[in-house]
């Protein structure tokens, strides 16, 4: 595996993540296109904080953090 530098300050990144406590459980993070948009039902909101999302469109995140500085990069995969 190749090793990641970074970009801020040259140190060593270490591969991570980031969980998403949702629905009472702990998930992997995940990327999706476009700008979030309410769901709805009958033209009233689902439930706070719930968007539209298509589950074909997700995109699982690997996070890298530097061991040196604490910088984050985020990859979608």
């Amino acid at each position: 595996m190749t090793k990641r530098i970074c970009p801020d300050c040259n140190g060593e990144m270490e591969k991570g993540f980031v969980p998403d406590f949702s629905d009472g459980t702990a998930m992997v993070a995940c990327w999706h296109p476009g700008v979030p948009e309410n769901q709805t039902l009958m033209g009233l909101q689902v439930s706070r904080g719930a968007i539209k999302h298509d589950r074909n469109e997700l995109k699982p995140i690997t996070t890298y953090r530097c061991v040196e500085c604490g910088s984050l990069r985020f990859y979608a995969s």
